[in-house]
């Protein structure tokens, strides 16, 4: 319980951050955004490559956010992440696992380090 609540706050500030650093946004193709309260910071993100939606063209933002795509925004937003490192993907592992591996030098306390079926967990 209190990892989920380190996570929920760490996701919340890192939207505030996103709202409040938001100067110039690019066009968003993202179909489901258009008058949700997050749309600036989820326009941010896309055009920062922190996100990127689902292959389908939506954000999907009233759906709850797995611990994958939350280490993976956390990834992709750090300036000290190898991001290359980032796409590399293991036969039989969750796309997620070159995320893990990358992240796992900060020791944060995250569930999917040895778990490939952190998208599963809430």
């Amino acid at each position: 319980m209190h990892r989920r609540k380190i996570m929920i706050s760490a996701f919340i500030t890192l939207i505030a951050i996103f709202i409040f650093t938001t100067s110039a946004l690019s066009a968003s193709k993202l179909t489901d955004v258009g008058d949700y309260w997050a749309t600036e910071a989820i326009n941010w993100a896309v055009s920062e490559e922190i996100v990127s939606g689902y292959p389908d063209g939506t954000f999907k933002p009233k759906q709850n956010l797995t611990e994958e795509q939350f280490a993976a925004m956390l990834a992709r937003y750090a300036s000290n992440v190898d991001k290359e490192a980032l796409i590399v993907r293991y036969e039989g592992k969750s796309w997620s696992h070159s995320t893990y591996d990358e992240l796992s030098k900060f020791q944060l306390p995250l569930l999917g380090y040895n778990n490939d079926k952190a998208s599963l967990m809430k």
